[in-house]
């Protein structure tokens, strides 16, 4: 997965916007939520909110960890891009 990739699939969820927050990061939210959260420059890293019971699946994998200072809240990071394949991706987004 990479950045144009994962900004084409979010922008193609009905009621997505995209928008720049904290001076570096491209986040993508639905009715004023973020869902996603990824670099623009840096190394490969991207944040996904999800269900309690996702978290700890999505946890337990190679170059997925919890999200610093929001793992309370169902947020994940993950660290490689090819943690999860393109479906992976796409379903988790989802």
């Amino acid at each position: 997965m990479n950045l144009e990739l994962l900004r084409q699939y979010c922008l193609s969820l009905p009621g997505c916007v995209e928008d720049v927050k904290y001076s570096s990061d491209l986040c993508f939210s639905i009715g004023y939520k973020i869902f996603l959260g990824t670099r623009l420059q840096g190394p490969f890293r991207t944040g996904i909110r999800c269900s309690p019971e996702l978290f700890a699946e999505l946890a337990e994998r190679e170059g997925i960890v919890p999200m610093p200072r929001l793992a309370n809240a169902g947020w994940v990071r993950i660290e490689k891009a090819d943690a999860l394949n393109k479906k992976e991706w796409q379903d988790y987004i989802r």
